[in-house]
């Protein structure tokens, strides 16, 4: 109580209450630091939290493309081989035909002989090249009976 009396006894009441209201500013003043070097630090981590997903999302996506990758190359070798299959399946056929026609029959009709240009061309789109290309020829030269 001695140490309030003493306090009025050296300023007057307008020092004490500029005093007052600057001890308040300055604790508003330590306050908002305070709240703003904790906003700080939120953005902060938060930053670091968005990037650490959107890198955990981008190699999710690169897993993803690379698992696709895979797929497509798996399908692809099952096209490739299909693709081989029918090729000599064509070659068998055509060259079943020829025989058939060529040295049984010795003739052909014209209906089989559009089947067996389809086929041919079908065998050619998908890359056949060898001795088909002589046994059309030899069918192509055969006489046209009904």
């Amino acid at each position: 109580m001695n140490e309030l009396i003493q306090l009025f006894s050296q300023f007057n009441l307008g020092q004490i209450l500029i005093i007052i209201i600057l001890l308040g500013l300055s604790a508003k003043g330590v306050i908002t630091f305070f709240d703003w070097v904790k906003e700080r630090l939120y953005k902060l981590s938060n930053k670091q939290l968005k990037s650490k997903k959107t890198n955990e999302q981008i190699k999710n996506q690169e897993e993803t493309i690379n698992n696709l990758k895979k797929d497509v190359e798996k399908i692809q070798k099952s096209i490739d081989t299909l693709i081989e299959s029918d090729k000599e399946n064509i070659k068998a056929w055509i060259t079943e035909k020829h025989h058939y026609y060529c040295y049984e029959k010795k003739y052909i009709d014209d209906y089989t002989l559009d089947c067996l240009e389809r086929r041919f061309t079908r065998y050619e789109e998908e890359g056949g090249n060898s001795f088909v290309h002589n046994l059309m020829d030899d069918l192509r030269d055969l006489p046209r009976k009904p």
